[in-house]
């Protein structure tokens, strides 16, 4: 593996850890990772642009011929230049400071189509899942309740000619770091709140005893409208968490079992909703959830 960053980036290698799809490249006193992928030398051109407006993001490295994708043994590889290398967890000033990178010319995603086809897709797969997963299907009617209340909250109360865009993540998992913040693979143009309710969301699973006050902070440096404020309910209400761990599930990546952990936390989840629910409320009236006040 060595031989192929001396031969493709001109670069003397001290060491090398591989991991599943790529390899960390340790050349003192840089850090790069050798990725294993599938994008195109088109896809990763239109990434970099995004990556401009911070110095922090790691960085996409051409080989010697110019191209940012490497073939070797039938193999097609990406280096990027690692600038923050830590393993500390996301935090919510992290992502504000991403999401403060304006975006122009883009047109905003359609939330709710997404989220309808997502439900359709969950209603096709109910039957052919059932024998294997049942711990799935058990768990599949709440959640797309929850998703239906996400899309009718989202129609009913979010003008969709007034959605600013910004710089986001296309994930923010469970445990995510700081590192994986600044990878540009994992960008995508989307309105702000995107990121705010993903670790809104994880925070609960993370026992996030602080997300108060975290959330007092970030709202005094990045205010919202009351449109703002709808969108990230919206948002917030659509299970985005269930529906990874359902996928990986789905692909066999993880075992079953790692659905229970959501199922245990469903009646505090829905009051974490509801409170969550309470503070946002104090910005901007926003339109009741009668159902949070029943479960909850």
């Amino acid at each position: 593996m060595d031989n192929i960053i001396k031969y493709f980036y001109n670069i003397n290698v001290d060491k090398i850890i591989p991991h599943k799809n790529y390899y960390t490249i340790i050349s003192p006193p840089n850090i790069y990772h050798l990725i294993i992928t599938d994008i195109s030398e088109k896809e990763i051109t239109n990434i970099i642009p995004l990556t401009t407006g911070s110095n922090l993001f790691h960085k996409i490295i051409p080989n010697k011929q110019g191209k940012y994708i490497s073939i070797y043994n039938n193999i097609p590889y990406i280096l990027m230049k690692i600038h923050i290398n830590t393993e500390k967890k996301v935090s919510l000033l992290e992502i504000s400071n991403i999401n403060n990178i304006p975006i122009r010319g883009t047109t905003p995603p359609s939330w709710s189509n997404l989220w309808s086809a997502k439900i359709d897709y969950l209603e096709v797969q109910i039957n052919q899942i059932g024998k294997k997963h049942p711990l799935l299907v058990d768990t599949l009617n709440f959640f797309i309740g929850l998703t239906e209340n996400a899309i009718s909250y989202y129609n009913h109360n979010v003008d969709k000619n007034n959605i600013p865009l910004s710089l986001t993540h296309k994930k923010i998992p469970i445990n995510s770091t700081i590192e994986a913040l600044y990878n540009p693979f994992n960008l995508k143009i989307d309105h702000k709140s995107r990121d705010l309710a993903e670790y809104i969301k994880i925070s609960f699973y993370n026992s996030n005893k602080n997300i108060i006050n975290e959330l007092n902070t970030y709202f005094q440096t990045n205010p919202y409208t009351k449109n703002d404020m709808n969108i990230l309910f919206s948002r917030i209400l659509y299970p985005s968490i269930y529906f990874d761990i359902y996928d990986s599930i789905i692909l066999n990546e993880i075992s079953e079992d790692n659905i229970n952990k959501i199922i245990a936390t469903i009646p505090d989840y829905t009051s974490y909703l509801d409170n969550i629910y309470n503070y946002l409320n104090k910005y901007y009236p926003l339109e009741p959830i009668p159902w949070l006040k029943k479960r909850s």
